[in-house]
């Protein structure tokens, strides 16, 4: 099944270096310097989590949370003397003014929303001119992430940024991991691995939304709502595909599994919808492929649909739900076409899929189909002589079974309740030409390292096939 999915590639981006440059002028400490240090091996071990094969996903969640447990404390540090005690002080809740120092959240732990816990605090500091004081921390390193969905390099001297662009590619990566282990031995704890992996790639997309609200992020980017939505109703999707499986071998009533397909259609119909608030030429793949399998899915939804009325001796609604299903299959090969001649000028996993409708699992639906469509046409010719109603008919109620695994932002590190910084001596980038050296601003991008995905041959054992 998993296989059988467009992925973008992990989001490349440069080396950085905390403990040098313009933000470590404003260590004032021996612990603030050691922060730094420990920062940035954070941020290196989350990038190689996120691009290792055997990484489980509670691993890839504690890298995550080690690295942003950390750079919180850039957007929300306040010098000591500029905010309540510690001991004194409630975590603020997110999207507030800033006003709560990284000493007070690390003592009394997060109590927000995981919305709330997302975005962090403080407002978007400026990117030009003078800059706050209290904001220089959060503004001092600029972050470089290479943008799959524009096909550019964005750069801007902001953490809230980061956190916006890990959390973006974790959730990649968990839909990769996703993808490579339905290649492999398909059983019940595998299909679990997934079915979490997607869940929680749902949830960081959310997170990812929350922060939006508080960076301009620009349009048609990887960091832009409408792709942020896309990606996390594909997600949900996708997730509801292992559902669906799970339910075909269980073999549950064909009512209940309609219901399970139709809304697995709708998801990724949102998700087509959601996209074409995308301009980028990225997006057209990514579009033509979630129509796919919105359509495909609306005809697995109606042959199921048209069993449960052959199962009732209703064999004229039968034949029109096969109709309709073989319509809809119809659809998604014209899809299919659009997707195999689209173009993108960044790498996808789009060239590893096999042509759509030679698939497996479409070419199963397609034999069921016709098999079930001719067998109530000749039931309904010598037996029931029913009318098939001309007019479209409903599948019925979607049965919806999957929700996102929200991501909650871990406290902030202890490590800030004892590391002194002096944001005044922090240089505005410009302005101090040898921190600017030492902060190497145009560091090359780094492209993440992945395992190959690429299946030596289809596998038939993990798929969502008709009976």
């Amino acid at each position: 099944m998993a296989f059988w999915a467009h992925r973008l590639p992990l989001k490349g981006t440069s080396a950085i270096n905390f403990a040098q440059g313009r933000l470590a002028c404003g260590a004032d400490n021996r612990e603030a310097k050691e922060l730094l240090r420990t920062l940035t091996a954070a941020r290196t071990a989350l990038l190689r989590a996120t691009g290792a094969h055997g990484e489980t996903p509670d691993s890839i969640k504690k890298c995550l949370d080690d690295y942003l447990s950390l750079l919180r404390g850039l957007v929300e540090y306040k010098p000591q003397g500029d905010a309540a005690p510690a001991a004194a002080t409630a975590p603020a809740a997110a999207g507030a003014a800033g006003t709560t120092p990284p000493a007070a959240s690390a003592a009394a732990g997060a109590a927000a929303t995981p919305a709330q816990q997302a975005v962090g605090s403080a407002n978007v500091p400026g990117t030009t001119g003078a800059v706050p004081k209290s904001d220089r921390l959060r503004v001092a390193v600029i972050y470089r992430w290479r943008d799959d969905t524009s096909g550019k390099i964005l750069s801007f001297p902001d953490a809230q940024f980061e956190i916006g662009s890990v959390l973006f590619n974790v959730a990649l990566a968990f839909m990769n991991r996703a993808t490579s282990l339905a290649m492999g031995t398909a059983d019940e704890d595998v299909a679990k691995d997934i079915y979490l992996s997607l869940r929680r790639a749902a949830g960081l997309f959310e997170a990812v939304l929350a922060s939006e609200k508080l960076v301009p992020f620009a349009p048609s980017t990887d960091l832009d709502g409408c792709t942020l939505r896309g990606l996390r109703l594909e997600a949900l999707a996708e997730a509801q595909e292992v559902t669906l499986e799970r339910a075909r071998q269980k073999q549950h009533k064909p009512e209940l599994i309609a219901g399970i397909a139709l809304d697995t259609s709708m998801k990724f119909e949102a998700a087509v919808h959601e996209l074409e608030g995308v301009s980028a030429i990225t997006a057209f793949p990514l579009r033509n492929y979630l129509t796919f399998k919105a359509q495909f899915y609306k005809a697995y939804a109606n042959c199921y649909k048209g069993q449960a009325m052959f199962n009732e001796e209703k064999c004229g609604l039968a034949c029109k739900y096969y109709e309709q299903a073989a319509a809809a299959l119809q659809q998604a090969r014209k899809a299919s076409e659009r997707y195999a001649s689209s173009t993108t000028s960044g790498f996808t996993y789009r060239t590893q899929i096999p042509n759509l409708p030679e698939h497996i699992i479409f070419v199963t639906l397609e034999k069921t189909l016709k098999a079930s469509h001719d067998k109530a046409n000749t039931e309904n010719g010598l037996i029931y002589h029913e009318r098939v109603p001309a007019e479209p008919q409903e599948v019925g109620t979607p049965q919806e079974l999957v929700k996102a695994d929200p991501y909650v932002l871990p406290p902030i590190s202890e490590q800030w309740l004892t590391a002194k910084f002096l944001p005044q001596n922090i240089p505005v980038k410009g302005s101090d030409t040898s921190a600017d050296k030492a902060a190497d601003d145009e560091a090359p991008i780094r492209d993440a390292h992945e395992p190959d995905r690429l299946p030596k041959t289809a596998s038939t054992e993990f798929t969502c096939v008709l009976q």
